[in-house]
């Protein structure tokens, strides 16, 4: 039920709960994951950013902005501080990360504290030609490979990969209509355990966390 993509209120249907405390549910379950996952990226890493509306949704009252009528979530052309950037990368061996960033294209500051910790000191990093890879690739001491229009001769070192995972990952997003924001890294964490069975994935990843102190953990949203 979880792995699947149904509605919050086809789950509280089939469950026979509120549809609010299966909102809640769901939510607490993919906070708790977003926790415990620490992705290691090694050998052969590719790196993008890949962009969604920044939304309010569900949010009525004090907006920072006039609200968005359907189908009007984007009112800029191109990258824009109206776009969430969602740091990507991904290994050959298919580990991923994926994580909310900021608004408009990402800082080497913000690019550093994403990746810097999941990506290994001896690994090759092989990105678009941003500039906040090449200085952050130097700072981390990683052979870098930018690609200028996504292409190479070599046919090892490409971006096939990171592309891949972003058609993935919006076309995994489409039946939601549309997530608030403040939600987007626990459905990139969705994303990430949809095809696992995530009582096996949340007994082996939390180590020496007890089921009682990973229940009560305080759900933080950002």
């Amino acid at each position: 039920m979880f792995s699947s993509q149904l509605s919050v209120r086809k789950i509280a249907k089939a469950t026979g709960i509120h549809k609010d405390t299966a909102f809640f549910w769901r939510h607490k379950i993919l906070h708790a994951l977003t926790q415990t996952s620490n992705p290691e990226l090694n050998g052969i890493v590719e790196a993008d950013e890949t962009y969604f509306a920044l939304s309010y949704k569900g949010k009525n009252r004090n907006l920072p902005r006039p609200p968005h009528k359907r189908g009007k979530s984007i009112r800029k052309r191109g990258i824009s501080k109206e776009q969430v950037c969602v740091l990507t990368a991904v290994d050959r061996s298919k580990s991923i990360l994926l994580e909310s960033t900021c608004l408009g294209r990402p800082t080497i500051k913000q690019v550093k504290n994403v990746l810097g910790p999941h990506i290994a000191r001896d690994a090759i990093l092989v990105t678009d030609m941003h500039n906040a890879y090449p200085r952050f690739a130097q700072e981390q001491g990683l052979t870098h490979h930018a690609l200028p229009h996504r292409t190479s001769s070599n046919d090892s070192i490409h971006l096939q990969n990171i592309n891949s995972l972003h058609g993935q990952v919006k076309r995994f997003m489409r039946p939601f209509n549309g997530v608030a924001t403040k939600y987007l890294d626990n459905y990139m964490t969705f994303f990430q355990f949809s095809g696992e069975d995530v009582t096996e994935a949340l007994t082996q990843r939390t180590e020496s966390v007890t089921c009682k102190e990973l229940t009560d953990r305080q759900m933080t949203l950002r």
